[in-house]
């Protein structure tokens, strides 16, 4: 399970010049990673990960929709043991009105290194597009770090921080994934 947000931020409304606060417990996000090829081999790898949201958000941080897509990661060692990655990504989200659905595009470029042994830090520019109108674009900048507690078994904290008006201005998140 990925994209679990615990809130307590101002969230600033671009289009119409206001700031709530929200405050609680975010969506949940599970997801299942398929490896084509790569991950315990080779200097490059390519998988894809099907998900869905579950609308567990409490009230003002969710819009309480069932919403999913698909990522495609692609990732390829670099030199002096960094990690380079872009992840293509479809999803089909609810309108904001609650009156259908719509198509968000976008995709994710990423550099990790590993910090210490077990510990590996990442910085990610995320950019994503609406086939809805007046659904403005949105970038985003994440940082975190992953600590690998097993080799099956890896906790993620971080902060994704706004760069657009559409994009919240900051949410802190918390990731656990595993391998089976």
């Amino acid at each position: 399970v990925t994209g679990v947000q615990t809130c307590a931020l101002p969230i600033l409304d671009g289009a119409a010049a206001t700031r709530t606060r929200a405050q609680g417990f975010g969506d949940l996000t599970p997801r299942a990673k398929i490896n084509l090829w790569g991950n315990d081999h080779g200097e490059t790898a390519f998988a894809l990960i099907p998900f869905f949201k579950v609308p567990t958000a409490n009230a003002g941080l969710g819009n309480r929709a069932w919403e999913g897509g698909l990522s495609t990661p692609f990732e390829a060692e670099l030199p002096h043991g960094f990690e380079f990655g872009v992840m293509p990504m479809f999803s089909v989200l609810r309108n904001d009105d609650n009156r259908g659905n719509h198509l968000q595009a976008g995709g994710a470029v990423m550099l990790s290194h590993a910090l210490t042994e077990h510990v590996d830090g990442l910085v990610e520019f995320i950019g994503l597009a609406h086939a809805h109108r007046d659904t403005p674009w949105e970038g985003v900048f994440n940082t975190a770090l992953t600590w690998h507690v097993t080799k099956d078994w890896h906790l993620d904290v971080g902060v994704r921080i706004g760069v657009t008006r559409a994009a919240d201005d900051w949410r802190p998140f918390l990731g656990m994934s595993w391998r089976y």
